[in-house]
């Protein structure tokens, strides 16, 4: 009986994995990191980038963050971008419109606290 238990969850977290669509996908160029007296900004190094790739998804009308352990995020809609909120609390990802430009590499930032200071993320 355990294992039938078992293997219907797996196959509802797996149909629930397969729902999801990507809602949105940056790729950081620059770094900066705030803490108490330091603030520094670097670009990241093109072997990075990958691995600090942004992945939002969303199921029906739930969105997560997918490259910070699935986090479940608000979406917030103002026209000239669209901000995702970490329902923890613990960042945010702000998206610019196609019709909005601040500069060729920036159409996005992903902000995340870090104990008492953050890391933005900025990239296209």
């Amino acid at each position: 009986m355990r294992n039938v238990v078992l293997a219907v969850v797996a196959l509802f977290v797996s149909a629930s994995a397969a729902a999801a669509e990507t809602e949105f996908e940056g790729t950081p160029q620059t770094k900066v990191e705030v803490t108490l007296g330091a603030t520094t900004s670097e670009a990241v190094p093109r072997d990075e980038r990958e691995k600090r790739r942004v992945v939002i998804t969303r199921d029906g009308d739930k969105y997560f963050w997918a490259s910070r352990n699935n986090t479940p995020l608000y979406k917030l809609d103002s026209g000239d971008y669209v901000t995702y909120v970490a329902a923890t609390g613990v960042g945010y990802v702000r998206v610019l419109s196609p019709r909005k430009s601040i500069g060729r590499n920036v159409r996005y930032m992903e902000h995340l606290t870090v104990q008492m200071g953050s890391i933005t993320y900025f990239g296209k």
